[in-house]
Formats: structure tokens, sequence, C-alpha cells
């Protein structure tokens, strides 16, 4: 709900205070309806025969010719259709949806409501597993050709810019050697 400043009410004061009183109230029988009415105690009656009892009504406020016909819905400009046909054809050539997302600047929303537009369907990207996956074979490989014996297992954890624990969990599911901390290099 909006709030009314002090200014604004003394505004509305001031134009009530001016207008007579005849013109503050609504008469009786005017309404937001499109077609005049009128109460006949039982039901409304639309001036010229029309029956709006709550069965009729629900006609005449839906818009069944009492409002006019729906505009019709607004054109896509050249650059909302260049966009649209290069987001289809990212589609089409198999991109995951963050990477058209990125690749546009669009959102997830967009693309799938395009997609289904053109009738595609987005593929989808790898989910957190799978890149938590992708990360750890590639940590996996790193430690295993950094680790020939010559550095210690907070060395390599510096150096790959990951914990101890996790080096030192690879370095035995791997069965690799890495320096203890009491040998010095040779």
């Amino acid at each position: 709900m909006d709030i009314i400043t002090a200014e604004e009410r003394a505004l509305i004061d001031q134009a009530l205070t001016e207008m007579p009183e005849e013109r503050r109230r609504i008469p009786t029988g005017v309404s937001a309806f499109a077609v005049d009415y009128e109460w006949t105690g039982s039901r409304l009656v639309q001036v010229g025969g029309a029956d709006l009892s709550w069965r009729g009504a629900d006609s005449i406020c839906l818009g069944s010719g009492s409002r006019p016909a729906a505009s019709p819905a607004p054109r896509k400009d050249l650059e909302e259709v260049r966009l649209e046909a290069a987001v289809a054809e990212s589609i089409k050539g198999g991109a995951a949806m963050h990477e058209i997302c990125d690749r546009h600047g669009v959102g997830k929303v967009r693309v799938r409501r395009i997609a289904q537009e053109q009738g595609l369907k987005v593929r989808r990207g790898r989910t957190r597993s799978e890149l938590k996956d992708a990360k750890s074979a590639e940590l996996d490989a790193r430690v295993e050709a950094l680790a020939d014996g010559t550095m210690t297992v907070a060395e390599l954890a510096e150096r790959l810019g990951a914990s101890q624990t996790s080096i030192r969990r690879r370095v035995k599911r791997l069965r690799l050697t890495v320096r203890s901390y009491g040998r010095a290099a040779r």
C-alpha cells in the first residue's frame, strides 16, 4: 500500500473542500461495470434487459462482450528476434544451459521459454557431483605428477592449493611416495 505524504493529504483535503458535496458522493447505480445496470432487489439487470444475476454476472465481468477485445500481442523488435535465433542455434548446437546463459546474457527462464516455443530441449549441464568428480580427478592427476618422493605433503598442498589432509588421502589411496618431514631432500 502506498503511503500518502502530509503534502499530498493537504492537497486532497483542499480539493475535497472546494468540491461541492453532491459531486463528492457516487450516485446510486454508478459502478465500474462497462455497462449500465440497476438493482431490482434480487438481482442485477442490465439496462436494456440483459440478466446480470450471480450466474450471468460472471460472463459480463470476464469480458464476454462488455469489454473491448484484447489487444494483439506486442511485436518483437529485430534485436529480440536475432537474440532468440542465436539462443535457438546454441540449443541446437548442444550447448548446456549455463553456457547459453553466459554466452547470450539471458536467464534460464528465457532460455527455457525460447526452447519451448521452438520445440527444442536444452541439454542439462553437469551436476555438482559430476563437477566435483572432475575436479577431484584433476587434482589426483596433479598429485600423481608431482609426488616423486622429493616433496613433503605440506609442500605438495601449498603448491597445488589444496589442504594437507586432501593431499595425504590422495597419496595414501594412490600409493604414492612423498618425503617425510624428518628426512632431508637428496
